[in-house]
């Protein structure tokens, strides 16, 4: 008896299996830019074209009406961004940024030496004042080594130093 509910167990297991369709797959054509929901749809469409419309998440659901939750359905997200604000970038196109910086670049660095290299007749420095020729402060001192002058007869609190007397401790110990 046993033996048979065993076999009778593996039949109905086998019947079962067969009886349930292939999970719902979601494939991509990378050549034509179409989504396909391969044993499923999504919504009323097998397949799905990639564009700017069709962004966010789209479920593909099994064609049985089987209820699906959030993870035995497989999703895609569809991102599509747009390319309106891009240049063609053509070989002459190129090479005119290029120009124009080299020009650019060259006649940034003939400005800086035109203001730069500034000729000494327009009022710069020439080297023929009288200061170059004579010494404005004298190098040796005149007498007793003193680099200050003398104050003449002006004198004030602070002009000569008085040498402090010590005091004596008056504390004993």
């Amino acid at each position: 008896m046993d033996r048979r509910v065993f076999v009778l167990l593996c039949l109905l297991t086998a019947v079962r299996s067969q009886d349930t369709p292939p999970p719902a797959e979601i494939t991509v054509n990378a050549q034509d830019m179409v989504l396909t929901c391969n044993n499923g749809k999504f919504g009323d469409k097998d397949s799905m074209k990639m564009n700017y419309d069709n962004s966010g998440v789209h479920q593909c659901k099994p064609e049985n009406d089987a209820e699906c939750t959030d993870d035995s359905c497989p999703k895609a997200l569809i991102k599509i961004l747009s390319s309106e604000n891009l240049i063609q970038l053509d070989p002459m196109a190129l090479v005119s940024v290029i120009v124009g910086d080299i020009l650019v670049t060259a006649l940034i660095g003939w400005a800086i030496y035109i203001v730069c290299a500034q000729s000494t007749a327009r009022g710069g420095y020439q080297g023929n004042k009288a200061s170059d020729r004579q010494a404005l402060i004298n190098n040796h001192a005149p007498s007793g080594g003193d680099t200050y002058q003398p104050l003449n007869t002006r004198t004030d609190e602070y002009s000569t130093l008085h040498a402090q007397r010590k005091q004596k401790n008056k504390q004993s110990v």
